[in-house]
């Protein structure tokens, strides 16, 4: 579906969800594929559970759009790919599980890039799943199950995501084309995508579509927008500081720092390069 950017690449996957979201698991895990297709996927299956259309999640009730939009009172979010997960954040999740939902069938909580919780936050959510409350399900994301706990993944419904392509996601693609036309000319519709919510894993996404062009233009085999537009514009020392600069990005970002900010400060720190 469009409004879940990376989904189209995981249909077998997205099938299997929608069969499943009416006898939703207490715990579906969803390893492979790359950090944004297992977010979006992740996302897919909170809006399947809470859809009520007969083949969800259809994307366009105001269920489905408050987890587009991330305003859903009934998905609980932890997010590792912005910092450790610590054990007072899982048992916080206890009193969570036990509250009924406010508008949804069941709450979901999901957390992504749970490789970031530590074994104490693990083994919390294990004594939860042991006990889960009546209608909150969980969903995990890992690059591969190996980094969680044999107990907790002992709980869950495993899905295995197809294998990460080389080319971007259709919304990260189209975020690099936006990058690429301002680096080179200092304008395009950059400025007005990042006056919109930008979430932090759409953003990191971006800034490493960045860096994967940045170090091709250094190994001579160029690819794409961006690539191009380094290879036309910039030398060997301004390469090597644009590498820097889309590091600092990544950093940021796993700071907590703004995300459209980040990307514009990015932006306008490779046109200044390529001026």
């Amino acid at each position: 579906m469009d409004v879940f950017a990376g989904v189209h690449t995981q249909e077998r996957v997205a099938r299997i969800l929608r069969r499943l979201a009416a006898h939703a698991p207490a715990l579906v895990l969803l390893e492979g594929g790359s950090a944004f297709s297992r977010r979006q996927v992740g996302l897919f299956w909170a809006a399947a559970v809470h859809c009520r259309e007969l083949d969800p999640p259809c994307g366009a009730c105001a269920a489905c759009r408050a987890v587009i939009q991330d305003t859903s009172r009934d998905l609980v979010w932890l997010r590792g790919e912005e910092g450790e997960i610590k054990v007072a954040d899982a048992r916080a999740l206890r009193q969570i599980a036990w509250d009924p939902p406010a508008a949804a069938p069941r709450r979901v909580v999901l957390v992504t890039e749970a490789q970031a919780m530590n074994v104490e936050a693990q083994n919390a959510l294990l004594k939860i799943l042991e006990e889960p409350g009546p209608s909150t399900v969980f969903c995990v994301t890992v690059p591969h199950r190996d980094v969680l706990l044999s107990t907790v993944v002992s709980r869950a419904f495993p899905l295995t995501l197809a294998a990460a392509s080389w080319e971007p996601a259709e919304e990260v693609a189209a975020w690099a084309a936006s990058m690429a036309e301002f680096v080179a000319t200092g304008g395009g519709d950059l400025l007005a995508r990042t006056g919109g919510l930008v979430d932090a894993a759409l953003a990191q996404e971006v800034v490493l579509e960045v860096l994967r062009a940045v170090l091709a233009t250094m190994r001579g085999v160029p690819y794409g927008q961006l690539a191009d537009v380094f290879t036309r514009r910039m030398d060997v020392v301004t390469v090597r500081e644009a590498q820097v600069l889309a590091e600092d990005a990544l950093q940021r970002l796993r700071l907590g720092v703004n995300p459209a900010l980040t990307l514009e400060a990015l932006a306008v720190g490779l046109w200044r390069l390529c001026a």
